[in-house]
Protein backbone atom coordinates (compact mmCIF):
# COMPACT_ATOMS: atom_id res chain seq x y z
CA UNK A 1 0.00 0.00 0.00
CA UNK A 2 1.16 3.44 -0.77
CA UNK A 3 2.03 6.12 1.98
CA UNK A 4 2.81 9.57 1.89
CA UNK A 5 6.19 10.42 0.52
CA UNK A 6 6.68 7.10 -1.47
CA UNK A 7 8.33 7.76 -4.54
CA UNK A 8 6.87 5.99 -7.45
CA UNK A 9 6.58 5.77 -11.09
CA UNK A 10 3.22 5.64 -12.89
CA UNK A 11 2.98 3.90 -16.61
CA UNK A 12 2.35 6.37 -18.97
CA UNK A 13 2.47 9.32 -16.29
CA UNK A 14 6.07 9.21 -15.28
CA UNK A 15 7.63 10.01 -11.55
CA UNK A 16 5.63 11.19 -8.66
CA UNK A 17 5.30 11.44 -4.84
CA UNK A 18 2.64 10.78 -2.62
CA UNK A 19 1.67 13.86 -1.18
CA UNK A 20 -1.77 12.63 0.75
CA UNK A 21 -3.57 9.83 1.67
CA UNK A 22 -7.42 10.53 2.63
CA UNK A 23 -10.82 10.40 2.26
CA UNK A 24 -13.08 12.50 -0.31
CA UNK A 25 -16.70 13.42 0.78
CA UNK A 26 -18.08 12.90 -2.26
CA UNK A 27 -22.00 14.13 -2.60
CA UNK A 28 -23.04 10.43 -2.75
CA UNK A 29 -20.27 8.16 -0.85
CA UNK A 30 -17.19 8.69 0.84
CA UNK A 31 -14.07 7.21 -0.87
CA UNK A 32 -10.68 6.84 -0.19
CA UNK A 33 -7.40 8.37 -2.60
CA UNK A 34 -4.14 8.60 -3.01
CA UNK A 35 -3.09 11.60 -3.86
CA UNK A 36 0.14 11.70 -6.22
CA UNK A 37 2.22 14.92 -7.45
CA UNK A 38 3.50 14.10 -11.05
CA UNK A 39 6.80 15.60 -11.13
CA UNK A 40 6.79 15.74 -15.45
CA UNK A 41 3.34 17.19 -15.80
CA UNK A 42 3.57 19.32 -12.43
CA UNK A 43 -0.02 18.20 -11.60
CA UNK A 44 -1.32 16.11 -8.60
CA UNK A 45 -3.81 13.13 -9.59
CA UNK A 46 -5.56 11.21 -7.50
CA UNK A 47 -6.14 7.68 -7.71
CA UNK A 48 -9.11 5.68 -5.44
CA UNK A 49 -7.35 3.45 -3.16
CA UNK A 50 -10.23 0.58 -4.62
CA UNK A 51 -8.49 0.88 -7.81
CA UNK A 52 -5.00 0.67 -7.30
CA UNK A 53 -4.86 -2.90 -7.69
CA UNK A 54 -5.15 -2.17 -11.31
CA UNK A 55 -2.75 0.75 -11.38
CA UNK A 56 0.90 -0.01 -12.98
CA UNK A 57 3.41 1.56 -10.83
CA UNK A 58 6.62 0.89 -9.40
CA UNK A 59 9.24 2.40 -6.67
CA UNK A 60 11.60 4.64 -8.44
CA UNK A 61 14.82 2.61 -9.20
CA UNK A 62 18.05 2.59 -7.30
CA UNK A 63 21.07 5.11 -8.25
CA UNK A 64 22.96 2.16 -9.67
CA UNK A 65 20.25 1.13 -12.28
CA UNK A 66 19.05 4.47 -13.75
CA UNK A 67 22.84 4.80 -14.34
CA UNK A 68 22.78 1.63 -16.11
CA UNK A 69 19.85 2.79 -18.07
CA UNK A 70 21.60 6.65 -19.20
CA UNK A 71 24.36 4.65 -20.44
CA UNK A 72 22.23 3.41 -22.72
CA UNK A 73 20.84 6.64 -24.29
CA UNK A 74 24.39 7.41 -25.33
CA UNK A 75 24.82 4.22 -27.02
CA UNK A 76 25.04 3.84 -30.69
CA UNK A 77 21.56 2.12 -31.51
CA UNK A 78 21.61 -1.09 -32.52
CA UNK A 79 18.57 -1.67 -34.83
CA UNK A 80 16.24 1.13 -35.89
CA UNK A 81 13.07 0.24 -37.66
CA UNK A 82 13.09 2.00 -40.79
CA UNK A 83 9.38 2.05 -41.13
CA UNK A 84 8.14 5.66 -39.09
CA UNK A 85 4.67 3.99 -38.77
CA UNK A 86 5.58 0.86 -36.80
CA UNK A 87 8.72 2.74 -34.82
CA UNK A 88 6.44 5.38 -33.37
CA UNK A 89 3.98 2.27 -32.30
CA UNK A 90 6.51 0.42 -30.65
CA UNK A 91 8.27 3.49 -29.24
CA UNK A 92 4.64 4.65 -28.14
CA UNK A 93 4.01 1.14 -26.70
CA UNK A 94 7.82 1.63 -24.40
CA UNK A 95 6.55 4.43 -23.01
CA UNK A 96 3.31 3.43 -21.76
CA UNK A 97 4.84 0.74 -19.58
CA UNK A 98 7.27 0.66 -16.35
CA UNK A 99 10.65 -0.66 -18.10
CA UNK A 100 12.74 2.66 -18.20
CA UNK A 101 15.24 0.42 -19.47
CA UNK A 102 12.88 0.26 -22.49
CA UNK A 103 11.84 4.20 -22.28
CA UNK A 104 16.16 4.54 -22.34
CA UNK A 105 16.30 2.58 -25.56
CA UNK A 106 13.14 4.39 -27.67
CA UNK A 107 15.24 7.57 -26.54
CA UNK A 108 18.17 6.99 -27.69
CA UNK A 109 16.64 5.56 -31.04
CA UNK A 110 14.53 9.02 -31.30
CA UNK A 111 18.02 11.34 -30.05
CA UNK A 112 19.80 9.49 -32.94
CA UNK A 113 16.91 10.39 -35.95
CA UNK A 114 17.01 13.58 -34.18
CA UNK A 115 20.70 14.42 -34.64
CA UNK A 116 21.05 12.85 -38.13
CA UNK A 117 18.18 14.59 -39.56
CA UNK A 118 15.60 11.71 -40.03
CA UNK A 119 12.99 12.28 -36.94
CA UNK A 120 9.59 13.09 -38.74
CA UNK A 121 7.60 15.95 -36.73
CA UNK A 122 5.28 13.32 -36.03
CA UNK A 123 7.60 11.59 -33.67
CA UNK A 124 8.62 14.98 -32.27
CA UNK A 125 5.98 14.42 -29.26
CA UNK A 126 6.96 10.76 -28.21
CA UNK A 127 10.54 12.36 -28.20
CA UNK A 128 9.83 14.78 -25.54
CA UNK A 129 7.36 12.74 -23.66
CA UNK A 130 10.74 9.45 -23.38
CA UNK A 131 12.83 12.17 -22.67
CA UNK A 132 10.07 13.95 -19.76
CA UNK A 133 9.47 10.09 -18.54
CA UNK A 134 13.06 9.59 -18.12
CA UNK A 135 14.36 12.69 -16.94
CA UNK A 136 10.97 12.85 -13.72
CA UNK A 137 12.73 9.54 -12.36
CA UNK A 138 16.29 11.44 -13.18
CA UNK A 139 15.53 14.03 -11.31
CA UNK A 140 13.84 12.53 -8.29
CA UNK A 141 16.79 9.51 -7.91
CA UNK A 142 19.60 12.26 -8.13
CA UNK A 143 17.53 15.06 -5.77
CA UNK A 144 17.53 17.28 -8.63
CA UNK A 145 15.11 20.00 -9.94
CA UNK A 146 13.39 18.81 -13.05
CA UNK A 147 15.11 20.96 -15.29
CA UNK A 148 18.29 20.92 -13.87
CA UNK A 149 17.91 17.09 -14.90
CA UNK A 150 16.70 17.66 -18.45
CA UNK A 151 19.98 20.03 -19.14
CA UNK A 152 22.58 17.61 -17.74
CA UNK A 153 21.13 14.92 -19.73
CA UNK A 154 20.87 16.99 -23.00
CA UNK A 155 24.38 17.98 -22.12
CA UNK A 156 25.47 14.07 -21.03
CA UNK A 157 26.81 15.55 -17.68
CA UNK A 158 24.50 13.54 -15.91
CA UNK A 159 27.02 10.34 -16.55
CA UNK A 160 29.84 12.21 -14.63
CA UNK A 161 27.57 13.07 -11.59
CA UNK A 162 26.45 9.23 -11.36
CA UNK A 163 29.97 7.86 -11.60
CA UNK A 164 31.01 10.20 -8.40
CA UNK A 165 28.50 8.21 -6.66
Amino acid sequence: MLKIGDRIFLANYGAGIVKEVGVIDDISEKEEYVKIFLVFDKMSIFLPKKKLNTCRYRKICSKEDMKKNIEIIYTEPEDIEKNWNARYRKNREKLQGLNINAICCALRDLYFLKLNLMLPQGEEKILERAEGLVVSELSMVMNLKYNEALEKLRNENILKEMNNL
